[in-house]
């Protein structure tokens, strides 16, 4: 895999009122936090293919070990997904927070870049509070309670026949697709090269909504 290229808007603040012009200087930082954590999913996907290679490859001296090394890129994946959404936010408030970018962005390409990333992990929010809080989500019996899944369920390699019975699965994998049980559901996404794209893609339509800006604050 190749990292993809991503043209961050210029918003040069020598134009903008005093008032405006941090505002507009943690934008621009959010943006490239959006890069960034587009990249490292890219860099995720990229170490979970790889990891997936020496799981194959493994003997049973190592297969333990190597078995467990797809699961590491899955669950920095995740968090990244999530990280990315909440950089995605900050700089789209901070934008309305700014009545020059307010007035000249594109509020249509704002919304098409938050449903490219809803649509491509609709579960991201609920996912990385699944993994980031495993232990304590089982914590006594009651907790593990809550987390399990109930029958009847098939599918992502779960069979579950009967409505009294229940799995609790803290990781999984299907092929490429992640996986974990939280409140009585099955949380999962994709960590595929079409999930990353999907993610570059959400990032330039992001940044591209603010062309009108960037050529006004250049003029």
């Amino acid at each position: 895999m190749i990292l993809p290229t991503i043209d961050v808007p210029s918003l040069p603040t020598k134009r903008l009122p005093e008032a405006e012009r941090q505002d507009v200087l943690f934008l621009s930082r959010k943006f490239n936090d959006m890069v960034k954590y587009t990249k490292n999913f890219y860099a995720d996907v990229g170490l979970f293919e790889e990891c997936l290679f020496a799981a194959r490859k493994a003997t049973r001296e190592n297969r333990d070990l190597l078995s467990r090394y797809p699961f590491v890129a899955a669950r920095d994946g995740a968090m990244t997904i999530y990280h990315f959404a909440k950089a995605l936010d900050n700089a789209n408030g901070a934008a309305f927070r700014v009545p020059t970018i307010a007035r000249l962005v594109d509020k249509n390409l704002l919304k098409d870049a938050r449903k490219l990333l809803e649509d491509t992990f609709p579960l991201h929010v609920a996912l990385r509070h699944a993994v980031a809080h495993a232990a304590e989500l089982a914590s006594n019996p009651e907790k593990e309670k809550d987390r399990a899944l109930s029958g009847p369920y098939e599918g992502l390699g779960i069979k579950i026949e009967h409505e009294q019975a229940t799995a609790t699965i803290e990781e999984g994998l299907s092929n490429r697709t992640f996986f974990t049980t939280h409140q009585g559901q099955i949380l999962s996404y994709d960590i595929t090269k079409s999930s990353a794209d999907a993610l570059v893609e959400a990032t330039r339509t992001f940044m591209s909504a603010f062309s009108r800006v960037s050529a006004h604050l250049r003029e």
